[in-house]
């Protein structure tokens, strides 16, 4: 939640973002959903070839084979489509036979066609914009089809543009093809693909890219990799940079596959011509021109695009698995806590007058929660510095609503969000805070009942033993702090508390004897003092010196605590354990408990810094001293990269920069004062 902190305020400009399917129009299957919650490989597989692209019997057949074929390899088929206005992910065998043999009715679905679908209950076939949307939304990252759409031959008459490249170029999904139909302008296609800003290469032993039913197009991929392997490796590379267009794997038919060229080029042209007179032209052309292919070529054509549609997911498959090896392998940090839409009321007086009046200010909203913002933060670090990191797990609770849908989608980005858990009766946690003309926190109302699914039997499903340090912070509930203090003790595996603010700063000591387990608390000087309170220390309520504060940090570090940092705003920040400055953070004291606490105080080194927002610096500042403790870096340079981090926040509008990517390690550490 928001903070009162002097670094903790949350970001005052709305963001933007491009509104994704609501997740209470989709039905995963419990399968693919299992899948996704371990991140195994999945690979997404588009409905409208089964409705409309071949003729029956060879659509059910071929819908079969491929769901066979991405299961051999290893990964999990999860064919889209929509079932009387639901849009399913993961068909029953009941469900993909009554498509293919057309039992009720089907239309065509990309994007335009979604609204109807789901309005009139319809059942549908969806295209491979329709299928990126759905995959996206559920986190699906490969998906395999025979082709794209593209620009049609005549565009500068028709207009006609496929919606597939309009898709691709604002969504961020893998798709494995055999290039774009080979009855479209490839040379057009190509060059559209460019301008929306969509990555394409080719899986094979050249740079040609593949016309659908022959290897070479004539036209030339940016680039190529000559394996799946390969091309995993350039998705890895692909989604540091790529948050808003897809990634085309064009995949040219196999050698033993390929057709007449000639013969085929003949009939295409027929073909082309023959839809011309009869004016077809939209959604109906496509299936119309493949129709026809196969019919002029005495179903050559149908055979060479059901051997290279299962031949694209036999790929996808690979590259899915190589993946997901590859993240599953990797360090990872796992964040548990809240996230919730901020909703910032600024009044431009000072002080407000609470007298009933309409007052001039600002209303704006942000993806918050302090948990969420951590784990963001962890993410944009791992990027350049720490790439032998996974994506840090970001366990938390949000409703089935467009506050939901809106937290995902900009945190997804560089955190693995499988863990957020989506409550179908209850929304998405919200604050409203009040904020005065100098920028100062008046009054925070929160409704935020729905973190209390952040509880036991959710947590237990995350699989924490894996994690090299699990951070949480006081939004979970007093049961489920024990509960992850109980499994990281057993697992020895460090635990950073975050107290989020000084009304629930006192629920970690309160949960359990196991508090003083605790490798990190991260207190500002208000919930340090509630939490020593609590563990039965003396608190003078005036404000204390430096000495004061360092006292009850060391009551702390007494009955157990490994380390307490202490952020003081402007001050700095003031840092007790049985460490040394120049020596390794370390996140637990078990045979060394006699050594004597240390407090080192860290004064801001920037102090004419002239923030731009002060929102999130804290946050920030957490992350990467996080991030410095689980790889043990000593001290003093821990607290000069977090301190490092806290200044590209002040210097940015946005709570949680996405500049920290670029962050370098410091050469020095930071300046410190012994206190004891």
């Amino acid at each position: 939640m928001f903070s009162s902190r002097p670094l903790l305020r949350r970001s005052l400009r709305a963001p933007v973002c491009r509104r994704q399917i609501s997740h209470s129009l989709i039905d995963v299957s419990p399968s693919v959903q299992e899948a996704l919650f371990y991140k195994h490989p999945v690979v997404a597989l588009e409905s409208a070839i089964i409705t409309h692209g071949m003729p029956i019997p060879h659509n059910l057949e071929t819908a079969l084979r491929l769901e066979a074929t991405v299961a051999a390899e290893g990964a999990l088929p999860a064919t889209v489509a929509f079932v009387r206005g639901r849009i399913k992910v993961g068909l029953s065998p009941e469900q993909l036979e009554s498509l293919a043999l057309k039992k009720e009715p089907a239309i065509k679905v990309s994007r335009r066609d979604f609204p109807a679908a789901i309005g009139r209950r319809l059942n549908g076939g969806t295209t491979v914009a329709g299928t990126m949307m759905v995959a996206h939304a559920v986190g699906i990252r490969v998906f395999a089809t025979g082709g794209i759409g593209g620009v049609h031959r005549g565009v500068e008459n028709t207009m006609d543009v496929s919606a597939d490249l309009v898709e691709l170029g604002k969504t961020p999904v893998v798709v494995v093809c055999s290039g774009a139909k080979a009855i479209l302008d490839i040379p057009r296609t190509l060059e559209y693909l460019e301008t929306q800003g969509v990555g394409v290469v080719t899986v094979g032993d050249s740079d040609d890219f593949p016309a659908f039913y022959w290897a070479k197009s004539g036209c030339k991929s940016p680039y190529y990799v000559p394996s799946a392997a390969e091309a995993a490796d350039f998705v890895r590379a692909w989604e540091k940079v790529s948050e808003s267009a897809g990634l085309i794997l064009a995949v040219p038919v196999p050698d033993a596959e390929a057709g007449d060229s000639r013969a085929l080029e003949d009939a295409i042209n027929v073909a082309v011509q023959d839809a011309e007179r009869r004016g077809i032209s939209g959604k109906d052309l496509t299936p119309f021109l493949l129709g026809e292919m196969n019919r002029l070529t005495s179903g050559a054509a149908l055979s060479i695009n059901k051997a290279l549609v299962v031949n694209n997911a036999k790929t996808a498959a690979q590259i899915s698995v190589k993946i997901s090896k590859s993240n599953s392998s990797g360090r990872r940090v796992s964040v548990i806590g809240g996230c919730a839409l901020d909703r910032v009321v600024r009044v431009q007086s000072t002080p407000i007058p609470l007298d009933g009046a309409t007052w001039p200010g600002s209303i704006s909203e942000c993806a918050g929660g302090v948990g969420r913002n951590l784990a963001e933060a962890i993410g944009h670090l791992v990027q350049e510095n720490l790439q032998n990191y996974a994506k840090p797990l970001f366990v938390s609770a949000a409703g089935q609503d467009r506050s939901g849908d809106l937290i995902i989608e900009q945190t997804r980005g560089v955190v693995d969000t499988v863990g957020v858990r989506r409550v179908r009766d209850l929304g998405t946690a919200a604050y409203e805070i009040l904020l005065d003309g100098k920028g100062e926190c008046r009054l925070v109302i929160g409704d935020d009942g729905v973190l209390a699914g952040i509880d036991v039997a959710w947590i237990g499903r995350q699989r924490l033993q894996g994690s090299r340090m699990v951070v949480i912070d006081a939004n979970v509930s007093e049961e489920s702090a024990r509960y992850v203090l109980e499994t990281c003790q057993k697992e020895k595996i460090p635990v950073w508390f975050e107290p989020t603010d000084a009304r629930k700063a006192r629920k970690i000591v309160e949960s359990s004897p196991l508090w003083k387990t605790l490798s990190f608390v991260s207190p500002n000087l208000e919930e340090l003092k509630r939490m020593a309170e609590a563990a039965g220390t003396r608190v003078v309520d005036a404000k204390p010196n430096l000495q004061e504060v360092a006292r009850l940090a060391r009551f702390l570090v007494d009955q157990g605590v490994a380390n307490v940092v202490i952020t003081l705003g402007q001050q700095g920040c003031l840092i007790v354990n049985r460490s040394e400055a120049g020596q390794p953070l370390r996140t637990f004291f078990d045979q060394e408990t006699k050594l004597p606490a240390k407090a080192k105080f860290y004064p801001i080194d920037t102090p004419n810094l002239e923030p731009v927002s002060v929102s999130g610096a804290g946050d920030c500042f957490a992350a990467a001293l996080i991030l410095a403790a689980a790889e043990k870096w000593p001290e003093k340079v821990a607290v000069a990269w977090a301190m490092a981090a806290a200044n590209v926040s002040l210097l940015s509008a946005k709570t949680v920069p996405v500049e920290l990517r670029d962050l370098k390690v410091p050469d020095q550490g930071a300046k410190c004062q012994i206190l004891f």
